[in-house]
């Protein structure tokens, strides 16, 4: 697998935010066919796009993941998978999920359309998804003498929803390990310095009844404390005094404390400090010192 860095330019902005009013007001269909969409719009992704579907084309990866976290990104997700299709000739099987096709599908909207653009559809954790779908084809030749396709993508996989099958439910992986050993730093795009992130619990453990966290994340799953402490020390290790952002949905307030209270006792014994950062609910009643 590799990440395609896609920078920004003056006018994504604008254009991300055009792309949300009609992507807002557009089905699905319309948005594959293009109807409806403004022209200068399907010009501007297209032209911002083509050097990428190059990037990825020239790679000959064999499954392409393409994460759509809300509805702006809905139409270039589609315009790129288009645009790999058009400029390979032997395309690779392309996956679409993230938080979007998650939500939707959870709240009983048809996705089946996006059947005409992509292979299978990632709904919930997506870790999971990929993997399998990548053992799946790992034995297409790379030459493009056989189409990734000729290879089934599983029809058992939790969350994999491939086209012309039932859909499956959704999975509960547990909290990943993550392997930074080849994460391309001179890459890697942020406004500040690089952030590492971790997971130390995977879903919500309040059970809000006006939230729909519950039926997205499928519970409430944790690391053992000792784990997530090895984790940090490991990209310490690498990368002394490297910031880490734990990109769990919200972290329980006295796990929070463990945790500060650890991550502070590791920082000691390096000698330098570990910058970190995490989701926390403003009434989880923490006094001055514990915030501190």
């Amino acid at each position: 697998c590799k990440a395609v860095g896609m920078g920004p330019t003056p006018l994504l902005g604008a254009a991300r935010f055009l792309t949300a009013v009609d992507s807002s007001k557009l089905t699905m269909t319309e948005l594959i066919s293009g109807s409806g969409v403004r022209p200068s719009l399907l010009t501007f992704w297209r032209e911002w796009l083509a050097p990428h579907v190059e990037t990825i084309a020239a790679s000959q990866t064999k499954v392409v993941g393409i994460t759509i976290g809300y509805v702006a990104q809905l139409l270039p997700a589609i315009l790129l998978a288009q645009g790999l299709r058009e400029h390979m000739t032997s395309p690779p099987a392309l996956l679409a999920g993230g938080p979007y096709c998650t939500f939707m599908t959870v709240s009983g909207v048809d996705l089946s359309p996006l059947f005409e653009v992509f292979d299978g559809l990632g709904v919930g954790p997506g870790e999971d998804v990929i993997v399998a779908a990548s053992r799946a084809l790992g034995d297409a030749p790379a030459d493009g003498s056989q189409d990734a396709m000729e290879v089934a993508l599983p029809t058992d996989v939790p969350g994999l929803w491939v086209r012309d099958q039932p859909r499956t439910g959704l999975g509960r992986p547990a909290p990943l390990g993550p392997d930074f050993s080849s994460f391309p730093l001179d890459e890697y795009f942020s406004a500040s310095e690089p952030m590492f992130p971790l997971e130390a619990s995977r879903g919500c453990w309040a059970r809000c009844r006006y939230c729909n966290a519950m039926s997205l994340s499928r519970g409430y799953r944790v690391k053992p404390l000792e784990q997530v402490v090895e984790e940090v020390a490991e990209v310490q290790t690498r990368y002394p005094g490297a910031a880490i952002t734990f990109v769990d949905a919200v972290i329980a307030p006295k796990r929070a404390v463990a945790l500060a209270e650890a991550l502070a006792a590791l920082a000691a014994e390096r000698g330098h400090r570990i910058p970190w950062r995490c989701c926390i609910r403003p009434d989880a009643r923490l006094d001055a010192e514990q915030c501190k």
